[in-house]
């Protein structure tokens, strides 16, 4: 999926402009599903983040990679998702933390790249 993102923005070239933003929410169980893959989540995390690092370089400054941990309590599958949104210069949401999703703010889990600004 990281791929994918990666492989759209950079499609994106021809039009994009110095004040062009691209905003990514990853939403996810946080639980790699790679065939064969016996690696550990440390292992895990250090590849993802990679990837996001990777991401975001295509544009350097213009991309924020958010996720939002949506699964049962498991603090591997949701530090990763923390950890990846960390590489990728964004906001990290664990839904668990707020299980009747009705006190969330849109900038608790959204950071636009470069911008500063809170929603009221």
């Amino acid at each position: 999926a990281i791929d994918e993102i990666q492989n759209q923005i950079e499609s994106d070239q021809p039009t994009r402009t110095p004040d062009t933003k691209y905003v990514v929410v990853f939403i996810s169980d946080g639980r790699p599903t790679l065939p064969g893959s016996a690696s550990s989540a440390v292992d895990d995390l250090r590849d993802f983040s990679q990837s996001v690092k990777n991401l975001t370089a295509v544009v350097p400054n213009q991309i924020s990679f958010n996720t939002v941990y949506y699964g049962p309590i498991d603090a591997d599958a949701s530090n990763r998702l923390k950890g990846m949104a960390e590489a990728g210069g964004g906001q990290f949401l664990d839904t668990n933390e707020n299980p009747t999703g009705k006190a969330f703010l849109l900038s608790d889990w959204i950071n636009v790249p470069s911008i500063n600004c809170t929603l009221q």
